[in-house]
């Protein structure tokens, strides 16, 4: 069981222990470069996954990592970014979206200060299972001068990121929850 407050409500998540295991890996990957990469199995379509992804101004409500998030969700645009790991001090940026594809994934770069500093190429990738079941790939490239001296932040940026992953499962599996984004009516056989 995983519990994470999410704008002053305790969640509580089942997160299996394999999946604990899994939940964030920072990889080595470089003199001056780390690799931090996080993945579920979420119960839900890859459009309902998207939907809640692109859903900027409710972040705020579960999101326990990436606390807020403006802009316009398309390639070459910048957004606003305020990050806010576990235990961690909020921070802010401005990436520049590279790749921006419906219902499969969300990528984004951005350097802290200058380019070859503390870069990270941030990715978000919906892989489906079935029609009602995919993984959710989180994962960042770090790169830059800093890189080998900011380890306790990459890691902090490593449990923020399976934070989130098991705020948006919680949230994308509540059947509730996406009746009332789409507007669908949810009937009973009762």
């Amino acid at each position: 069981m995983l519990l994470t407050i999410v704008g002053g409500a305790l969640l509580a998540t089942s997160v299996r222990a394999e999946e604990r295991a899994a939940a964030a890996q920072v990889e080595n990957t470089g003199l001056i470069s780390r690799r931090v990469h996080t993945e579920v199995e979420i119960q839900a379509s890859a459009e309902r996954v998207w939907a809640i992804l692109g859903d900027f101004s409710d972040y705020p409500s579960w999101n326990p990592f990436v606390r807020q998030i403006s802009g316009i969700l398309r390639k070459d645009e910048r957004l606003q970014v305020t990050l806010q790991p576990p235990g961690g001090s909020a921070m802010s940026f401005r990436p520049t979206v590279i790749v921006a594809e419906a219902n499969r994934e969300l990528r984004w770069r951005g350097s802290v200060i200058i380019s070859g500093i503390f870069d990270g190429e941030h990715y978000f990738v919906i892989e489906p299972r079935s029609a009602s079941s995919v993984r959710f790939v989180q994962a960042e490239n770090f790169s830059g001068v800093l890189v080998p001296l900011l380890g306790s932040v990459i890691r902090k940026a490593s449990e923020g990121f399976a934070a989130m992953n098991a705020a948006l499962k919680q949230r994308a599996e509540s059947a509730s929850r996406w009746a009332a984004v789409s507007g669908i009516e949810l009937k009973s056989d009762a």
